[in-house]
């Protein structure tokens, strides 16, 4: 299993996952009292399982968008399923 320091670092390379951590990290399901500026913060604040849950759907959504879209999910649902 990645530390939390391993998996940041991973995480931090690629825009994409970094703001979609941070925006979870962020939202009012985490409650945050401060705002989270740094990826570190956003993986402790969630949990690495939480975590490994966005940056799964996030693969699946670069993977195959498409046929995403195509089967008729509820996207939006999906989202929030994974991250919670």
């Amino acid at each position: 299993m990645a530390s939390l320091a391993e998996l940041a670092a991973v995480v931090e390379t690629d825009p994409a996952a970094a703001a979609a951590i941070l925006r979870a990290a962020n939202s009012v399901a985490s409650a945050p009292a401060d705002r989270i500026g740094r990826v570190g913060e956003a993986i402790v604040r969630m949990g690495i399982e939480d975590t490994r849950s966005i940056l799964v759907a996030l693969m699946l959504r670069d993977a195959s968008g498409e046929a995403l879209e195509r089967s008729g999910l509820d996207l939006d649902e999906l989202w929030r399923h994974l991250i919670h």
